[in-house]
């Protein structure tokens, strides 16, 4: 009698998953359980992929089975009322740097950190200790480890632009509660000129050319019959922000190409451009052994 000994090979039999990623062009990878295609499947509407940078993040994350996941929340220290001790600060990730900013809009800056210093906060645990350091912040961790390095985290910015769309018409005073209690508003509300509305009152206001706001709440009443779209700024905190290994970067970017490239003087004593950093070569490699091409083209 024979024998044989060998070790099995597994194949992936086809489902009706299968059958459904194969429509939105997610194949099983190797080795892929059923479950995880399914993840993935899911995770292809609530993170699409498109052209723009997160877009492009969201399909090579999703194409390589890994995943983009929150990685700080950030927020602002608050009263025992869950009021922000101030509403002018703000937070803004680049390329190179995080920047708390004492007033936002006036662009001071409070501290700032640069993410790939590698005797600074290079780490998301020794950026979280940084910013708990300061008495006008408080971050927690979110599914990273200690050692996730904090260049991944991804560009965001804690100021955003809103409109307030459709104020309704009528006699009485009109609430318009834009924000969650736990945002704040910043600068000023921009009214169209048809709506005629220029003052701002430190009480509900008594006639169609008034408004108050608390920045706190981020609240503001206008007197109907006031219609039209109201613009303004908002800070938003907490503030969650993503953390991914693959992230996109543009080379044209002046902060990034401090990473990547660096200047000599020359024989003539003038400074020479784009001499690749340690970084910036290791990052050129990589690309030239999958790409063909040369370096200058």
């Amino acid at each position: 009698m024979s024998t044989y000994t060998g070790t099995p090979t597994r194949y992936n039999r086809e489902t009706p998953i299968d059958l459904i990623g194969d429509l939105l062009t997610l194949h099983r990878l190797p080795g892929e359980s059923l479950f995880s295609l399914k993840e993935r499947i899911i995770d292809s509407g609530i993170h699409p992929a498109n052209s723009t940078y997160p877009g492009l993040i969201n399909g090579i994350n999703r194409r390589l089975d890994m995943q983009e996941r929150t990685g700080l929340i950030v927020d602002v220290v608050r009263d025992s009322d869950d009021i922000p001790l101030s509403n002018t600060l703000g937070l803004e990730i680049t390329s190179k740097y995080m920047t708390l900013y004492s007033d936002h809009i006036n662009g001071t800056i409070l501290q700032q950190f640069n993410l790939h210093d590698r005797n600074g906060p290079y780490f998301v645990g020794d950026l979280l200790s940084a910013i708990n350091a300061l008495p006008q912040f408080e971050a927690i961790s979110w599914s990273v480890d200690n050692y996730d390095k904090s260049m991944y985290l991804e560009k965001t910015d804690s100021k955003k632009l809103a409109l307030q769309e459709n104020l309704d018409g009528g006699s009485a005073v009109h609430t318009c509660q834009a924000l969650q209690d736990y945002n704040y508003l910043v600068g000023n509300l921009v009214f169209p000129p048809t709506m005629n509305v220029t003052t701002e009152v430190s009480v509900k206001p008594a006639n169609v050319t008034e408004f108050m706001v608390n920045y706190n709440r981020g609240v503001f009443w206008l007197y109907r019959p006031t219609q039209g779209v109201v613009s303004y700024w908002y800070e938003q905190f907490p503030l969650f922000i993503r953390s991914s290994p693959i992230s996109i970067q543009r080379f044209k970017d002046d902060e990034y190409l401090e990473l990547v490239t660096e200047q000599y003087l020359n024989e003539d004593g003038a400074l020479q451009d784009d001499v690749p950093t340690y970084d910036g070569a290791d990052y050129l490699n990589e690309l030239f052994a999958v790409c063909p091409m040369f370096y200058g083209d």
